[in-house]
C-alpha cells in the first residue's frame, strides 16, 4: 500500500510491507520495517533501495533525500535537487556497503521537500529495499 500523507521536510520511515525472500526472518515487515542482523551472522553487507517520491501535484517536487540509518543513525544521506525542473514523481535510489554486528539494525528513510510545502507520499508499491550478506571479504 502507499505510504500516504508523508509530511514535506521530515525524515519518515519507509514502510516496505511485502517480503520476497528472507532466508533469516531477519526483515520486520509489519512493524519496525528494518532489518537485523541475526545471530552468527556479523559481517559486511550490500544494500540497496529505490523510493518512489510522488509530491501528488504536477511541477512540484524540489528535493529528495533519503537516508540509510544503523540503529537510528544516518550512515547514508544522498540528496536529490529538481530545482530546475521539477517533476511530480520520481524514483530516488541508492546503494551502500556496511560492516555490521549482530543486532544491528538498517533502516530506510526518505525526505519530500515540495516547493508549496504540501509534502506527499511513497509509492510503495513501485519501491524496493533488498541486502545480502558478503561472504569471504
Amino acid at each position: 500500500a502507499d505510504q500516504t500523507s508523508v509530511s514535506d521536510d521530515t525524515f519518515t520511515k519507509v514502510q516496505f510491507n511485502t517480503e520476497v525472500f528472507d532466508t533469516d526472518n531477519a526483515y520486520d515487515n509489519s512493524t519496525n520495517y528494518r532489518f537485523t542482523v541475526p545471530s552468527g551472522n556479523a559481517g559486511k553487507y550490500f544494500f540497496t533501495y529505490s523510493v518512489d517520491v510522488d509530491s501528488e501535484t504536477n511541477s512540484n517536487l524540489d528535493s529528495a533525500t533519503t537516508q540509510i540509518k544503523v540503529n537510528g543513525t544516518a550512515e547514508y544521506s544522498p540528496e536529490y535537487f529538481f530545482l530546475s525542473n521539477p517533476p511530480r514523481r520520481v524514483p530516488v535510489h541508492s546503494s551502500v556497503f556496511l560492516n555490521l554486528s549482530v543486532g544491528d539494525y538498517v533502516e530506510v528513510f526518505c525526505r519530500i521537500e515540495a516547493n508549496d510545502s504540501s509534502g506527499g507520499r511513497f509509492k510503495t508499491s513501485a519501491s524496493f529495499f533488498g541486502g545480502y550478506k558478503l561472504i569471504g571479504v
